[in-house]
């Protein structure tokens, strides 16, 4: 007896113009979405920036450095200073 391999079906999708459109007007009311939603977004994080904030963060910054008080020590420190040396070759190793 012969088997007879299965053919694999083919899935297809009949769509007329106006569900085409309809998918289109969808996908388009999703991007514009999200793209409103993107720019409400990203006002509302750059308003936390604007001039008024610049002048609560000053407030804040000044009550904080009159806590911080540097000390006279740490403005006069030295920054370390490197040489640079000669390589000594020992038996060809360096």
């Amino acid at each position: 007896m012969v088997t007879r391999k299965k053919t694999a079906q083919k899935v297809k999708f009949e769509l007329a113009k106006s569900s085409i459109g309809g998918i289109a007007v969808v996908v388009f009311c999703l991007f514009l979405w999200t793209f409103i939603f993107g720019v409400w977004a990203g006002q509302s994080i750059l308003a936390l920036q604007g001039p008024s904030a610049r002048k609560e963060s000053n407030s804040v910054q000044r009550k904080t450095e009159k806590k911080l008080q540097v000390t006279p020590q740490t403005e006069n420190r030295v920054p370390p200073f490197i040489r640079a040396r000669k390589k000594v070759v020992t038996n060809g190793v360096q």
